[in-house]
């Protein structure tokens, strides 16, 4: 049986994407894992188990057909997270399994010290082997309550404090505020502190009236995040175009110097970035 506690299953998976389902990302188990740092090692039974292909595969046989993106994303081709819902749900009730609605998990039986079943809103359950998919605490209306947490505590597992992840950063600098709207398609981000990845996240970001948004800084806040414990603020180093550091700009602008000397540089930069920003 599967255990809900919303009114309605899977309701993270139909906002997840944007609401088109972000299924997975076409890359082998070590970037996957490189991805989410140090502790990106946990992912490694599960992704033996059922890897990117595999989950395609899977999905196929549930007569639903996936598609990549050029950042080697995998959406249903509907582009609809309902579609991959309801075929999941298909495959639960050819397996028999029961869905029980509103129904809250508040402790685990353990008998010996084994698992036995669960105490739930709806009486005790027996069971010789239960699984905890609980999600994290991000999002209380979908169902992330954190409950997983303590009922992981009762099994016995140490449980490390939950940063946030998957999120937008807010700078202490204000000059993002003067360009709010702005974005760059093919920028890289690193947080500029030792023993940090020098390779940082590619891909786009969006400045915002407090910060910094978009894919590229989504995937690096979790990173952040856990920094933040132990430091103040974190700061990161923006390269505007991937691939062009320093030593890059410094080149261009000599390039501009010999063959545009009266030009104004704002002028020259506007022809690499956006107006507002150069």
């Amino acid at each position: 049986m599967l255990a809900e506690q919303m009114p309605r299953a899977g309701m993270k998976l139909l906002a997840s994407g944007g609401g088109r389902a972000n299924l997975t990302k076409m890359l082998g188990r070590a970037e996957i894992e490189n991805a989410f740092g140090r502790q990106g090692r946990f992912m490694g039974p599960a992704l033996n188990a059922l890897g990117p292909t595999a989950l395609r595969e899977f999905l196929a046989r549930l007569g639903v057909k996936t598609v990549m993106d050029d950042q080697r994303r995998v959406y249903p081709a509907s582009q609809r997270a309902a579609d991959v819902l309801s075929a999941l749900q298909r495959r639960l009730m050819q397996l028999g399994v029961m869905t029980h609605l509103n129904c809250l998990v508040s402790r685990l039986i353990v008998e010996d010290g084994k698992i036995a079943g669960v105490e739930t809103s709806d009486g005790r359950i027996q069971a010789r082997r239960v699984l905890l998919a609980c999600g994290g605490k991000s999002w209380p209306k979908l169902g992330g309550s954190g409950g997983g947490y303590a009922l992981a505590h009762q099994a016995g597992h140490t449980i490390i404090e939950p940063t946030a992840a998957l999120v937008p950063l807010v700078t202490q600098e204000r000059w993002v505020e003067n360009v709010p709207g702005v974005s760059l398609s093919k920028a890289r981000l690193r947080i500029a502190l030792p023993k940090q990845s020098r390779a940082g996240t590619a891909g786009d970001i969006l400045f915002t009236h407090r910060g910094l948004s978009g894919p590229a800084v989504i995937d690096l806040s979790g990173s952040v995040s856990q920094l933040l414990l132990r430091v103040d603020s974190v700061p990161i180093r923006i390269e505007l175009i991937d691939g062009m550091d320093v030593a890059c700009w410094k080149g261009e602008m000599e390039s501009w110097r010999v063959t545009d000397g009266k030009r104004l540089v704002v002028k020259m930069l506007r022809q690499k970035l956006p107006a507002s920003l150069a």
